[in-house]
């Protein structure tokens, strides 16, 4: 049984809905979509160069007897470090410098740090390549926004990690052995609308909405007047 890196901080209802039904095909362009374009170049650019590798497969046996799996965008091993290629907007950018260590990208970041170190014994460096396609001038901060941003990650230390991990996988076990459904995810971009929040991330980005018992179709009504 394994968990992947991108699934250390997430909500355990995606992580229960991705565990008994596989990877959702996504249903549109998004920024994901975007993403995966940039990643496919990168692997051309970066295809001649030994040093470099692009989508790097990780792998570690856990504590617990699980499996910790994961796909590194780019492996510089000459330096020692490991990016994940993020297209994301500048707000987004903003709010991974000011959480630090807390933030969801961080914990994805480390779990690539962990299975480096558990292969090649030495403890890679960890950035976000950060590319932001609506970045330019703020007007309300006054200064220019690159398209590029490298990030710095902060290190969680691989005890703390191994326990995060564990609590993931008793939290998902004790739903599927109780044939019971997780909460709701926590929705991070919700929207006032006439008085009632419109869950964002979960009507607009979700694959797995078609099939999750806590989904509220009447939800798309409200989101189709927004133009998604």
């Amino acid at each position: 049984m394994a968990l992947s890196a991108s699934q250390l901080d997430d909500d355990i209802l995606r992580i229960y809905l991705r565990h008994r039904y596989g990877v959702m095909p996504s249903e549109k362009i998004t920024m994901a979509t975007i993403g995966t374009l940039v990643h496919k170049g990168l692997e051309c650019l970066l295809e001649e160069n030994r040093k470099i590798g692009s989508e790097v497969e990780l792998e570690a046996d856990m504590p617990n007897g699980w499996k910790l799996t994961g796909t590194a965008d780019i492996v510089d091993h000459w330096n020692h470090v490991i990016y994940d290629v993020k297209v994301i907007k500048k707000y987004r950018v903003t709010k991974l410098k000011e959480q630090g260590a807390d933030d969801p990208y961080a914990w994805q970041l480390n779990a690539y740090r962990y299975m480096m170190e558990k292969e090649s014994g030495i403890d890679y460096d960890i950035k976000v390549a950060a590319l932001s396609p609506d970045a330019g001038f703020d007007f309300k901060r006054a200064e220019e926004i690159p398209v590029l941003q490298i990030v710095d990650v902060p290190k969680i230390a691989n005890e703390i990690l191994e326990e995060k991990f564990a609590r993931q996988v008793f939290e998902l076990m004790n739903h599927i052995e109780s044939g019971t459904t997780p909460e709701r995810c926590t929705d991070t971009w919700p929207r006032r609308v006439g008085g009632k929040t419109i869950p964002v991330r979960c009507t607009i980005y979700c694959d797995f909405k078609n099939v999750c018992p806590r989904y509220q179709p009447k939800d798309e009504t409200v989101v189709a007047s927004w133009g998604f």
